[in-house]
């Protein structure tokens, strides 16, 4: 069996939602350097940039790379039979409601992928 143990979940939403991708960006700790921010890229999608230190690109996040469709059927396309959700740095500073949010929307994939 084929197990990816390095599948990154980010919640799709803070990318449609503009109050919710508001508060995900404010809970940053700019005090230990750590800045981020929203932009689009050139082929229309919404990428979100953390910078740390910043004016230093460290993480993005890419709109649609966290749809739950696409990553099955990578999965499939790749013959990996299970996978093991993280979170993609970002854990370290999200108050404990977007944790929770994050937590809920990890169950929720791993409950509609049937595993």
């Amino acid at each position: 069996m084929a197990i990816d143990t390095n599948v990154y979940w980010f919640d799709e939403n803070i990318f449609k939602d503009k109050d919710l991708a508001e508060r995900f960006l404010s809970e940053m700790p700019e005090y230990y350097d750590i800045h981020g921010y929203m932009q689009e890229t050139p082929s229309g999608l919404k990428q979100i940039v953390i910078e740390k230190p910043t004016g230093y690109q460290n993480l993005n996040y890419i709109q649609n790379d966290y749809i739950l469709e696409t990553m099955l059927a990578d999965m499939d396309q790749s013959g990996i039979e299970k996978s093991v959700l993280k979170l993609p740095g970002c854990h370290e500073w999200m108050s404990l409601d977007m944790c929770k949010r994050f937590n809920d929307g990890m169950y929720r994939y791993a409950k509609e992928s049937h595993g």
